[in-house]
């Protein structure tokens, strides 16, 4: 009976210790830093340019799929040490399709070299009772 008792008490421990977080991305401060909601993108990289029809053909070559390859395209137009480029991180407060609180973001980049100024990037939520990054939120934003 006591190994019995004892194997119990051990599968339960074990299951406690396996049990997965929640899915999903949460920021790493309330509210959230420009540094976390830089991690918060880089961390969202997979999620498909399907997610929002402002992402629709916004990639710099039309095989970029994801979030990540079309930043990641952008980011390799800024690499000439001779132009102006930087990354702008903006945050506000709003509410969620669902009514909760949320922290609406801005993560852009930024390209000026005279006559050639631009901006792309993507807006998103995080719920701000718990830092969850909302991915279905995700729209892209941009010209140039």
């Amino acid at each position: 009976m006591k190994s019995s008792f004892a194997l119990a008490t051990l599968a339960l421990a074990l299951a406690a210790c396996s049990t997965p977080r929640p899915a999903g991305v949460r920021v790493s401060h309330l509210p959230p830093s420009n540094k976390d909601l830089i991690e918060a993108v880089l961390a969202e990289q997979n999620i498909p340019l399907s997610v929002s029809t402002t992402c629709h053909n916004v990639g710099t070559e039309p095989s970029d799929a994801t979030l990540g390859r079309y930043l990641a395209g952008f980011m390799t137009e800024m690499s000439s040490p001779d132009k102006k480029n930087w990354i702008e991180v903006t945050r506000k407060d709003g509410t969620s399709a669902n009514r909760e609180p949320v922290w609406i973001c801005d993560f852009t980049l930024r390209h000026e070299d005279g006559d050639d100024r631009w901006g792309w990037g993507v807006r998103f939520q995080v719920r701000q009772s718990d830092g969850l990054v909302l991915p279905d939120s995700y729209v892209c934003t941009g010209a140039g």
